[in-house]
């Protein structure tokens, strides 16, 4: 009797550590968002923008190749792995299934990534035994790659760090040691220990040490890359080199995977900012790295979304199964959940669009073409409808039938108000590919159930709490000039931004705030 009780009582620690885990997430979010704001102080969004279109169309091209050549790189993880647990498949197959796991991964979490290929490959006739040493296989490649090429570059590389920079453990070169102790011992395990290691309910063999040395090889070539993405879109006239830049990236991305922020958003950012300090300005640097995290986080989850609209489209045309665009039943597995997180993204869009100011010229034109009350409305609509987009994106991924129905009608609301209120047509054609990605895959989200039924994840809840903060300190570094007062919340005009930002973000958090009280008061 004392054991069915015990089995039945609430996890509460289970609980408590997920709380504690969201707040310190939350927290160092919410204190890299204060450090950007402190760096970027004596600046505007303006200067931000056009040190944006300063950057080179050729630059920006090869910041495009160098990150498919990323991806490309990143499917060698799998193929090493899938050859590891003796498991054939064609390159194509491999190829999207990594690509879609590593959206997620760069996106989300590294467990996200992980979950994300468990699905994939599941659907691959794979067993959950062979998949589950995939996932392993790959975390672990991962990690060699980072903590092994990291050991090198902080016992060989002088830092100069500026003064009052936090460094993990008071020194790089401490930090390096401690990385080339772990990567020795696990070389040292690879020799030495022949039989499977338990890990969890798993057992797994060890790879050889000539398979050990190509994820070394596979996963070095995979930061070494990426730490190439970001020196190439650097600002023209800093005055660093390539071996200083890749120290300073890895050091700034240990930072941001310790700390479990959701793809280091604002984690990586604030430590570039701050250990390049004096090496560029502020502003050209916050442009070059805003251009980074769309390039390498966001352009690959909007392809991997139009990729799944195109399977879901024409998944019978013999063309475009040859060009290995249609992904068979794994891709009906993944579906809710990419979508799912492309609508938070369009979401956030709408959000970061209402807290942003108007294009002068745009509005001129407004002003002759609609009258003040529609372009006011319309404003205050796309952020109510970004908070609701949040809101739906978990009905997503628990595939209902009606957060699907509502997101399909809020995307087309979104698309014609963010003409209305400022002629946004680059936030417009964003929400497009989403709606035409989405409409065709209706089939994936049968359940019926209520939007309030279900439980509500951690992850979820911290993305939406720091997609509504980074809404936040966007209008206040864009309207930091403005001197608040009461009658900001009264004054209608077509160049009065800073009172439309102030409505409109106090409209999305009342509607997540009811949200909340609904789930609450069931």
């Amino acid at each position: 009797m004392k054991k069915q009780s015990d089995s039945t009582r609430p996890p509460t620690n289970r609980w408590l550590i997920h709380i504690l885990g969201v707040s310190i997430s939350l927290g160092l979010f919410i204190t890299a968002l204060v450090v950007i704001h402190i760096k970027l102080k004596q600046y505007h969004l303006y200067d931000i923008i056009e040190e944006l279109n300063s950057i080179r169309p050729t630059t920006l091209l090869l910041g495009v190749l160098l990150v498919a050549l990323n991806y490309l790189a990143l499917s060698l993880y799998d193929i090493l792995g899938l050859h590891f647990i003796r498991h054939r498949l064609p390159y194509r197959r491999i190829m999207l299934g990594s690509f879609v796991g590593y959206v997620f991964s760069n996106n989300t979490t590294i467990v996200g990534g992980s979950a994300a290929r468990y699905r994939i490959y599941s659907a691959m006739d794979m067993s959950a035994s062979e998949v589950g040493r995939l996932v392993l296989f790959c975390a672990g490649t991962f990690w060699l790659g980072f903590v092994g090429l990291g050991a090198v570059v902080f016992l060989s590389i002088p830092s100069n760090l500026p003064k009052g920079v936090p460094v993990p453990f008071g020194s790089m070169r401490i930090l390096g040691i401690i990385f080339l102790t772990l990567v020795a011992f696990y070389f040292m395990l690879i020799v030495l220990h022949k039989r499977p290691v338990r890990f969890f309910k798993w057992e797994m063999s060890l790879p050889s040490f000539s398979m050990t040395v190509a994820q070394f090889a596979v996963s070095s070539t995979d930061w070494l890359i990426t730490a190439t993405i970001l020196y190439v879109l650097l600002p023209s006239g800093i005055s660093i080199g390539y071996a200083h830049c890749l120290m300073l990236f890895i050091l700034a991305q240990f930072v941001g995977l310790v700390s479990t922020v959701p793809g280091g958003l604002g984690i990586f950012e604030s430590m570039i900012l701050l250990l390049m300090n004096g090496q560029a300005e502020p502003d050209a640097l916050m442009g070059s790295l805003l251009l980074f995290r769309l390039l390498y986080y966001i352009l690959p989850l909007a392809v991997g979304t139009v990729l799944l609209g195109i399977q879901e489209v024409l998944p019978r045309l013999a063309t475009i199964r040859r060009m290995g665009i249609s992904v068979g039943r794994w891709g009906a597995s993944v579906v809710p959940t990419l979508f799912a997180f492309t609508t938070l993204w369009a979401g956030a869009v709408l959000l970061f669009s209402g807290a942003l100011p108007s294009i002068e010229g745009r509005m001129a034109w407004l002003r002759h073409s609609l009258p003040l009350p529609a372009v006011e409305l319309s404003h205050f609509l796309g952020s109510v409808i970004g908070a609701a987009l949040l809101i739906l994106s978990r009905g997503l991924q628990r595939r209902l039938d009606g957060a699907y129905h509502l997101t399909i009608w809020l995307l087309f609301l979104g698309i014609i108000v963010s003409l209305m209120k400022g002629l946004d047509y680059e936030e417009a054609i964003i929400l497009s590919f989403m709606l035409l990605a989405l409409l065709p895959c209706s089939k994936e989200f049968y359940r019926k159930a209520s939007l309030l039924s279900g439980t509500m994840t951690y992850s979820w809840m911290v993305w939406v709490t720091m997609v509504m903060a980074a809404t936040v300190w966007l209008g206040m570094l864009s309207y930091k000039h403005v001197e608040y007062s009461g009658a900001l919340w009264w004054r209608f005009a077509f160049h009065s931004d800073a009172p439309r930002f102030l409505r409109a973000t106090t409209g999305a958090v009342g509607i997540l705030l009811c949200f909340a009280l609904a789930k609450l008061l069931r």
